[in-house]
């Protein structure tokens, strides 16, 4: 997701060029607002990645686990808004929220009760579900505005 992020960051750049000289074109406004919004979702996501404990105790991977899966859940409910479309783009917005809720929900299931084997296990399992999740999230967040 790091390659993601510094290409959102790249275009950022590019549309507060032209915000700060007035001459972003308001067809853009919604680009702008969507990739600000992509940033902060993926520098959160990448901050509970980095401080996933590296422990086999339940208590602190619960607590983690649970300010993470509050984040998570958001992803299903923020930001839905985008350009209006037709009957067929509706179609795969819906199959691809379908789809972060299956993989949401495969998340929960997987923490819900889970048991570290070594120290390393809950970080890496936990950063290999958000990457999945976070692949998920991106195309849907497409299917309201393209990026």
């Amino acid at each position: 997701m790091a390659n993601i992020l510094d290409q959102y960051r790249e275009r950022q750049t590019e549309y507060n060029k032209q915000v700060d000289t007035a001459t972003l074109p308001l067809t853009s406004i919604i680009v702008l607002q969507e990739l600000s919004y992509r940033i902060a979702v993926l520098e959160n996501f990448r901050m509970l990645c980095i401080t996933a404990p590296v422990t086999m105790n339940t208590r602190e991977m619960g607590y983690h686990y649970q300010i993470a899966a509050a984040r998570v859940k958001a992803l299903l409910t923020e930001q839905r808004f985008g350009s209006k479309v037709d009957e067929e783009s509706e179609k795969r917005r819906d199959t691809a929220h379908n789809a972060l809720e299956r993989i949401i929900s495969d998340m929960h299931k997987r923490f819900g009760s889970f048991s570290a084997a070594t120290k390393e296990t809950y970080k890496q399992n936990f950063n290999s579900s958000v990457q999945a999740v976070l692949s998920v999230w991106i195309k849907y967040r497409d299917t309201f505005v393209q990026i």
